[in-house]
């Protein structure tokens, strides 16, 4: 078992905070707690929030590794908050300069941080970096997801050319500076992708090949099938979010009115391509040649 003292950790380095939601899966929250205290990257703040999980396991399995590694900060909610509640709560607690999350069932490289606070350190125009992801099964032979980078120098680029590609989003786990999320409210639906879309905007994007992120393929939302409508709801709740933040944040304060205007149309534009692409045109003229035959 690995017990770990920070008495002997390099202060010099940066405070990384190490968020992780946990609810209800002892077993593969341990498998994530284990890769984030055996991280090459010692001078981490380690917050475990439990959403009232009834499982006991869970409470056991935290105090357990609390324990042994006093970089662990555990809070249990008296109440189930949620998910988004959850994740923004772990913000607004972190001490450290940078952050990320970690999801209860998934679990990271042991060089992870190291190597991402190495391209911080050495450039600071990135805004979020993260590592290459593999999809987990249970299987032996893990899911390659091809990985992804916004570098262009425009940041209304870097955000349509996330938006192309927005389903891939295992970059939301990738480490951020910890003032760029607490600074806007994560509480709305699809936050994930919104947080995303703030970071593209703050500055540039970044995966590493050379570290990765394992993530559970089944159990989780990201991985959930969704009926027709209830992707059509998610696509406009979404872009409505999205779009209220573009008008109504201070992030965008240095665009024009025109300019808003404009990226808030080609915002739109990626959502209808969304919406044909599950099929929506299709139904509608299947529909009325249904309607047109009866």
């Amino acid at each position: 078992m690995h017990f770990k003292n920070n008495m002997n950790i390099n202060r010099e380095k940066k405070l990384v905070t190490v968020g992780i939601p946990s609810y209800n899966r002892p077993l593969t929250l341990s498998r994530a707690l284990e890769s984030v205290i055996n991280q090459s990257y010692e001078n981490l703040e380690i917050i475990v929030s439990d959403d009232s999980s009834p499982n006991a396991e869970v409470d056991d399995t935290i105090k357990d590794y609390c324990s042994r590694d006093s970089r662990i900060i555990y809070i249990r909610h008296k109440k189930n908050i949620g998910p988004r509640e959850n994740h923004s709560f772990l913000v607004e607690k972190a001490s450290g300069e940078y952050f990320m999350w970690l999801a209860d069932d998934d679990y990271i490289s042991k060089d992870y941080i190291e190597e991402i606070m190495k391209v911080f350190i050495k450039d600071d125009s990135y805004s979020l970096i993260g590592g290459q992801t593999f999809f987990i099964n249970g299987s032996d032979l893990p899911i390659k997801k091809s990985p992804y980078n916004l570098l262009e120098r425009n940041p209304k680029k870097r955000i349509l050319k996330y938006l192309d590609i927005i389903h891939h989003n295992s970059i939301y786990y990738g480490v951020f500076r910890t003032h760029n999320s607490v600074d806007y409210d994560i509480h709305c639906f699809g936050s994930d992708w919104l947080h995303v879309v703030r970071l593209a905007y703050k500055g540039k994007v970044k995966t590493l090949k050379n570290i990765s992120i394992f993530r559970e393929a089944e159990g989780g939302a990201s991985t959930r099938n969704f009926s027709y409508f209830e992707r059509i709801k998610i696509y406009y709740d979404v872009y409505r979010n999205i779009n209220y933040d573009l008008f109504h944040s201070n992030l965008y304060n240095e665009l024009t009115l025109a300019e808003l205007n404009m990226l808030s149309k080609e915002i739109r534009k990626r959502f209808l391509k969304y919406l044909y692409i599950d099929g929506f045109f299709n139904k509608i003229k299947n529909k009325f040649i249904k309607t047109l035959k009866n």
